[in-house]
């Protein structure tokens, strides 16, 4: 199918390629060893960051809620990264997670309704919110979602969907 499209020829030409000297394989083997222990270090972070998740006092479910959330927490909640924020990236590899905030956080507080929970992502785009403490504003509680506000509601029509019995048993 690709040669009746585009032709047989390669999709991306690569020059030729000189033998590397041995100083340049040595300075690789060097890179490589360097590249290998600080792997084994931040394996090592990154399980200790899941154990540590395994002793918070909250159902396992909100650990992403949590490491989303925390990514702000402490530095005044300057903004949050999300996964369009790293896919439109121009190169992901070398951005600084500073670079990738495109706006300031957008939260709900935990004394306020649905309805204004739905209406905050509406009016900035997205689909979560962080949830505050409103007497400790950088304290998160929890995460709210399109799909916990579609759940709410769908619970609302089911619920005024259901006959009313009297007390007769008559509907």
């Amino acid at each position: 199918m690709r040669i009746a499209a585009v032709g047989s020829a390669p999709a991306f030409v690569v020059p030729d390629l000189t033998q590397p000297t041995g100083g340049a394989i040595a300075l690789y083997v060097v890179i490589g060893a360097l590249t290998g222990v600080a792997s084994v270090y931040v394996t090592r972070a990154v399980y200790g960051v899941e154990d540590a998740f395994e002793k918070l006092p909250v159902h396992w479910m909100w650990w992403p809620a949590i490491g989303a959330v925390a990514t702000g927490v402490g530095y005044d909640n300057i903004g949050v990264v999300t996964r369009r924020n790293l896919v439109d990236a121009e190169s992901p590899e070398t951005s600084i997670v500073r670079g990738l905030i495109a706006r300031a956080p957008v939260a709900t507080y935990e004394d306020e309704s649905l309805r204004q929970a739905a209406d905050r992502m509406v009016i900035a785009g997205v689909g979560r919110l962080p949830v505050m403490d409103r007497a400790r504003p950088a304290k998160p509680v929890g995460m709210i979602t399109r799909s916990d506000l579609l759940a709410a509601h769908a619970h609302r029509l089911d619920a005024a969907r259901r006959p009313v019995r009297s007390l007769s048993g008559a509907r």
